[in-house]
């Protein structure tokens, strides 16, 4: 859930952006997961969905390899962009809640931006129609292997 006031907008990165509408500082908290709002989804649970359901998972969520599930925000975090040099960090907190922090101070109308690879995502995959939950799968193996949400790469 989105804890700094934000906005959509237009981005010159990927279609619609998610920006800030406050100053954060750095170490600032920006998301935090927060249970019976936001969606942990197995990709079981997923396969049991529709295709249309399936393919908006494919677009708007990522994998936690750490608790093995597929995370839908349920506010605009879903518009965040993936930058190759992020100013927000994905980490798990200290009671093994995955989270966001600002990596530096981000000025009102900046974009949020992360890195995607840190959940192992090719960048490159599309899935085709009618294989959103192989894509799906696939996003989970790369992340798997990847495994770069740990203590190690978040300090």
């Amino acid at each position: 859930m989105l804890l700094v006031e934000t906005r959509l907008q237009i981005s010159p990165v990927h279609g619609l952006g998610l920006f800030a509408a406050q100053f954060l500082y750095r170490d600032s908290l920006i998301w935090r997961f927060q249970q019976g709002f936001d969606l942990a989804l197995t990709l079981e649970e997923i396969a049991s969905l529709s295709e249309e359901a399936q393919r908006q998972l494919f677009h708007y969520s990522y994998f936690e390899p750490n608790r093995d599930v597929f995370i839908l925000c349920s506010d605009d975090a879903r518009f965040m962009n993936h930058a190759d040099t992020p100013n927000c960090l994905d980490y798990i907190s200290s009671d093994g809640q995955l989270a966001m922090k600002a990596l530096r101070d981000i000025r009102p109308g900046e974009e949020l931006t992360c890195d995607y690879r840190i959940f192992g995502e090719d960048l490159d995959f599309q899935a085709q129609p009618g294989s959103w939950i192989e894509g799906l799968y696939a996003m989970r193996q790369a992340a798997l292997k990847a495994s770069l949400l740990d203590e190690q790469h978040l300090k």
